[in-house]
Parts: C-alpha cells; sequence; structure tokens
C-alpha cells in the first residue's frame, strides 16, 4: 500500500500486509517530529506587593479569626484563590526566573532598633535550587543578593539585582505552580518581624459638637513610625453583623488616609482617620448627613459601632518585589502554545 486513503483497505488480499506504509507513518511519529520543532522565547515581568496576601482574617461564627499571612516580609505565590497571592494563570514552559527589584519603606527603617540602611537584602525562595552561598548559617542557600541602589526614592528603598548570577535557570523546563518568597536583611533573618494581624476593637469621634476625625482603638499597641500621617491604611471585615452605609465607607477599597495623631508617645493605639464628607448644592464640603446621625447617637451615648471590629493595615509599609520568568512556546506546524506542556 502507498497512502492512508487506499480505497482498498478491507480487500482480503490485504490480509498480513502493512496498513500504512512505514515511510508515511514515521512522519507521524513524534520523535521525527521533535527534531523540527522549534521555540519562540519571551520575558514575563511580575510585581507583587506583599499587602495583596491574606493578611485578613476570615469570618466564622461572627468573629475575625487571624490573618494567615500576617508576616510583612513573607508571603506566598501561586496559581489558586486559596492562599497567597494569586496569578491569573498558571505560568508554563518556565526556562528562567529572576528577582530584579524590591521596594522597601523607608518608614519601616524607623520601627527597627538599629535604623540603619542595610547595602543590600537577600531574597529566599525555599521552592527553588539555589544558585548562591554565602557564609551565613541561618540561611545557607540565597535565591538572590539586591544591593540599595538609591537610598531614598519617593519614601522607598530601591533594591536592584546588578549580578546576573542570580538568575535560576530552570531544569528540566517547569511549570509554576506556587512559591515563597522571603526578604531577609544582611544577617540572614526576616527584614522585620512586622506583622500585619492588628484589630479595630472599637470606634468613636474626636468632638461630638464640630467632628473632624474618627478615632480608631486598636488591639495593641504599634510604634507611632508604623502609622505616619499620610499614610493610606486599608479596613477589611469592618461590621460582621451590619452592612449599611457606615460600614460600606470604612470598608471601601481605596482605604484612608491617616490624619495627625495629636499624642506625642512612643507608642500610640489610636488612629485618626477623615469623617465621611462631601460636597454640598453650594459647593461647601461637609459632612455627610448620615454620619451625623451617628455623631448625635454618640452625643446621647448611644453608639452602635462602639465594639464594631475590623481588621486594618497600613499599605503604604507593604514591600514590592518585581520579578522576572523566561518562557518558550512551541512554533512548528501550526501547533498551538494553550495546548502543549513541555516536560
Amino acid at each position: 500500500m502507498n497512502n492512508l486513503y487506499d480505497n482498498n483497505l478491507n480487500d482480503v488480499s490485504n490480509i498480513g500486509n502493512n496498513l500504512i506504509d512505514k515511510k508515511i507513518f514515521n512522519e507521524f511519529r513524534y520523535d521525527e517530529y521533535k527534531k523540527e520543532m522549534t521555540y519562540n522565547s519571551f520575558d514575563r515581568q511580575f510585581l507583587v506587593n506583599s499587602k495583596d496576601r491574606l493578611w485578613f482574617g476570615d469570618i466564622d461564627k461572627n468573629t475575625i479569626k487571624p490573618g494567615l499571612e500576617p508576616y510583612r516580609y513573607r508571603f506566598g505565590i501561586n496559581n489558586n484563590k486559596t492562599s497567597g497571592i494569586y496569578l491569573q494563570n498558571k505560568q508554563k514552559n518556565i526556562s528562567a526566573i529572576r528577582i530584579t527589584t524590591v521596594y522597601i519603606s523607608v518608614n519601616e527603617l524607623d520601627s527597627l532598633e538599629t535604623g540603619y540602611t542595610p547595602p543590600y537584602i537577600y531574597v529566599y525562595i525555599p521552592e527553588l535550587e539555589n544558585r548562591i552561598e554565602t557564609s551565613n548559617i541561618n540561611r545557607k542557600f540565597i535565591f538572590a543578593v539586591l544591593t540599595l541602589d538609591d537610598n531614598r526614592l519617593n519614601g522607598q528603598l530601591k533594591y536592584v539585582n546588578f549580578l546576573s548570577a542570580n538568575y535560576y535557570i530552570t531544569n528540566p523546563i517547569a511549570d509554576l505552580s506556587n512559591m515563597t518568597i522571603e526578604i531577609l536583611n544582611p544577617l540572614g533573618i526576616i527584614y522585620s518581624d512586622s506583622k500585619d494581624n492588628l484589630k479595630i476593637k472599637s470606634m468613636t469621634v474626636d468632638s461630638v459638637d464640630t467632628p473632624k476625625s474618627i478615632i480608631l482603638t486598636l488591639d495593641k499597641f504599634v510604634r507611632r513610625t508604623q502609622y505616619n500621617r499620610g499614610d493610606i491604611v486599608i479596613i477589611k471585615n469592618y461590621g460582621i453583623n451590619v452592612t449599611d452605609t457606615f460600614t460600606i465607607f470604612m470598608n471601601k477599597q481605596e482605604g484612608h488616609f491617616l490624619k495627625l495623631n495629636p499624642s506625642t508617645d512612643d507608642f500610640v493605639d489610636k488612629l485618626y482617620i477623615d469623617i465621611p464628607k462631601e460636597v454640598n448644592t453650594n459647593g461647601l464640603y461637609t459632612t455627610q448627613a448620615f454620619f451625623l446621625d451617628i455623631v448625635t447617637n454618640i452625643k446621647n451615648n448611644i453608639n452602635p459601632y462602639a465594639t464594631t471590629e475590623g481588621s486594618i493595615i497600613n499599605t503604604t509599609l507593604q514591600p514590592v518585589v518585581i520579578f522576572e520568568i523566561s518562557k518558550i512556546e512551541p512554533k512548528s506546524k501550526g501547533l498551538s502554545k494553550e495546548n502543549i506542556t513541555l516536560i
């Protein structure tokens, strides 16, 4: 037989013969096809912010549980929505990974005992084989070393990867399902053991006659430098049993600017944010009516939000990590990259 489409395939004379010519069959063998396979190589960059980890807890039986990932400088990245920082798509056919830049808030230094600016930092990724060995006994293997590029850049310390050796070349080509990132100081320990696990335990106002600020009392004291004037805080799960105009305002996605705390103590347990305001028909900036009703109740010793709980985080202090993934995709014989997984 000469081809795949012979009309006499069922003829008795073909008994014992090959139904497909071996030469034709070889054209469809993967080993032969693979020799002609070619690839495109491309890079993708990813920016992840530690504020996007699960720092706030779920609600169970009207109680806010502790956050699953409270540590500011340790966070996971994965391709599912159950934990960590979610990447929209599973990353396939990876040929290299590189940490390029890390941004750390200058304000974080004010909370450290030494207060000095580290000349370099480590990035530790336990899931990956690491290329750099150090004399540090705390972390023998380090994924990347980043050097301080600019001492102060709009309130951020910028650490960059100058060392090409910090590339991690995967072998064999792999899929990325999850990755843990820890940012370490030059001593090889986590840059700061700060936890974003603060809770709001009560709410009131600074004045019932001329209110200008909402006062949030926390469940513990924090350093004043950890919550500076102008920092942006985000509140989650405020008002477990209530969904009204005020709780919607408190939980708004864009967060709240912190106002100056009149206390001069080094440690504070109260944060000040703006009351809800609006521009009225006369063009004046006024307090929204629903909040005036709340203030009136507080003045009459009726505060329905006196013990309303919520979780709070200072987004200004969160480190940002930028990393790069090199990937390949087959470009042979019309194959679609979506249908191919290289192993």
